[in-house]
């Protein structure tokens, strides 16, 4: 599994988080599996909410 927090920074403040993890599925015979992200965690300052931060990152 790989994993890491992403952060959206405006003017050196952090104004946004998420915890995205991928996980490899288990495996099919003859079938070919891709991972898949798990997001946790996500959270926007107050101040910065409604700004369309998450769409510029």
């Amino acid at each position: 599994m790989i994993g890491g927090i992403r952060v959206a920074e405006t003017n050196g403040v952090i104004a946004s988080r998420i915890y995205i993890q991928l996980i490899d599925k288990v495996p099919r015979p003859g079938r070919v599996t891709y991972p898949f992200a798990y997001m946790t965690n996500v959270y926007t300052d107050p101040d910065y909410r409604s700004r369309g931060i998450g769409v510029r990152y």
